[in-house]
């Protein structure tokens, strides 16, 4: 068995996002943000035919300095948003997967691999819940996907030059968003990005 373990830390100063007002986006200077966390994996063999890995990150980030919101034409003066989550920053993320050698066809091995694949809660905008402008009724609170898991799968023959076999993505097809976007503004409504359905397919790799 091998468990590594990972921790970072960052501190960002100027960091820039991108702000969309009517359709324009316009990059923002966001003062200063911090992101730190760790990452712990596991790799383990059961028997000569059937071993696992599997991972868990943990994530905290936050705004130190953030004003968006601003519109020079009406002077208002922007949300403070210090304290906010960074977008595309789920704090818990975590996957187990497994190799299991079925058995063994001519010079190769017959395998199946199983992954699934948890990401929990993320905002997709600065914003989080909070308004877009000063009075803004609305909010943010749709920007967001909640946390989900994911399985993916595939069965396979190789040997030491070819790999062939099937595969399945979002095996139970579940649904959720990909990336979400406030276009109240421009269009009256938010626009929100749809993962894959259950995709599948064959594939045959050669090595040199």
């Amino acid at each position: 068995r091998s468990y590594p373990l990972a921790a970072f830390y960052y501190d960002y100063k100027n960091q820039q996002p991108n702000e969309v007002i009517n359709f324009t986006g316009s990059l923002r200077n966001a003062g200063s943000a911090e992101i730190y966390g760790a990452e712990l994996e596991l790799n383990g063999h059961v028997s000569p035919s059937f071993s696992f890995n599997a991972s868990v990150g943990l994530l905290h980030s936050k705004y130190k300095q953030l004003i968006l919101g601003r519109d020079a034409d009406s002077g208002t003066t922007g949300v403070d948003l210090a304290g906010n989550e960074l977008p595309f920053a789920p704090s818990l993320t975590a996957q187990l997967g497994i190799v299991w050698t079925l058995a063994r066809i001519g010079d190769g091995n017959i395998q199946f691999l199983p992954r699934a694949s948890y990401t929990g809660h993320q905002w997709f905008s600065p914003f989080n819940d909070r308004e877009s402008f000063p009075g803004d009724p609305i909010g943010n609170g749709r920007l967001h996907e909640d946390g989900m898991v994911k399985v993916d799968a595939q069965l396979l023959w190789s040997n030491d030059s070819i790999t062939a076999g099937f595969f399945v993505k979002n095996l139970f097809e579940k649904k959720y968003y990909l990336y979400g976007l406030d276009l109240r503004t421009f269009f009256g409504l938010d626009f929100l990005t749809p993962a894959d359905p259950r995709t599948y397919g064959a594939m045959v790799r050669f090595k040199f």
